[in-house]
C-alpha cells in the first residue's frame, strides 16, 4: 500500500501482520479467534506457511531497515521464521520498551 502512494524508501514496518499459522493467542470459550478472524481470508480458510512466505518474500524486496513485529496476533512459529528469514533487523513489540530508530 505504501508504494502505491511514494516511491520513497521505506526504512521501518511496523505493527501486526496477523500470522496465527500453529495457534492464536486470543482464545475464549475453548475457541481461537484469531485464526478465523482479522487474517484477510474467509473463516473457513486458514493463514498457511505459504502465505507467510509470500509475505516474507514481498516484505525483503521493499529492502527495509527495520521491522518490528506486533506479537499479540501472530504464533511464535511465524515470528520466529519472520526473525530469521526477514533482510530486515527485526525484532518483537514489547509493551513498555521503548524503541529508538
Amino acid at each position: 500500500m505504501v508504494r502505491r502512494l511514494s516511491k520513497e524508501t521505506i526504512y521501518i514496518i511496523g505493527g501486526g501482520l496477523h500470522f496465527p499459522i500453529t495457534g492464536g493467542r486470543g482464545n475464549s470459550a475453548g475457541i481461537q479467534f484469531q485464526t478465523v478472524m482479522g487474517t484477510g481470508k474467509p473463516v473457513w480458510q486458514r493463514i498457511t506457511d505459504e502465505d507467510l512466505s509470500s509475505t516474507i518474500t514481498a516484505l525483503n524486496k521493499f529492502n527495509p531497515c527495520k521491522v518490528f513485529l506486533s506479537g499479540h496476533d501472530s504464533c511464535d512459529h511465524s515470528l520466529t521464521r519472520m526473525k530469521h528469514e526477514l533482510k530486515a533487523e527485526t525484532e518483537v513489540l514489547r509493551a513498555g520498551k521503548t524503541y529508538r530508530f
